[in-house]
């Protein structure tokens, strides 16, 4: 499970803008860009696995089709909702940071349900 000190640098490293925000994998190399949930794969500093196919970079061999992390590191529930906020290109970093601090909870805690926040325009 995220520990608080990891969500915290997870948001800190989305709002920095050091990462390029991109869809559909985790760390594209051919573009630099990562996923948010490839941002968090940086800051755990999770080994890399680089697959040829599309020049993409997968943390985890068994997950190399989803472009998801495991279920001890963060649950399915919020997995999925930040790949369909990230992958829609609805949603800047900035956003997603935002969402992972009033929703993704940390150390066991529950939290409500995730919902996205509302676009703008």
């Amino acid at each position: 499970m995220l520990t608080t000190e990891q969500k915290a640098k997870w948001v800190e490293a989305l709002r920095s803008g050091e990462y390029k925000q991109g869809q559909f994998a985790l760390n594209r190399l051919d573009r630099s860009d990562f996923c948010c949930l490839g941002v968090l794969c940086e800051v755990l500093e999770l080994p890399k696995k680089e697959i040829e196919r599309n020049r993409v970079s997968y943390y985890f061999e068994e997950n190399w089709h989803t472009h998801a992390v495991p279920d001890d590191i963060l649950p399915d529930i919020y997995t999925n909702q930040l790949i369909d906020m990230n992958d829609s290109g609805s949603y800047t970093f900035l956003q997603i940071a935002y969402w992972i601090e009033e929703h993704v909870s940390t150390d066991g805690q529950d939290t409500p349900h995730p919902t996205p926040p509302a676009t703008e325009g």
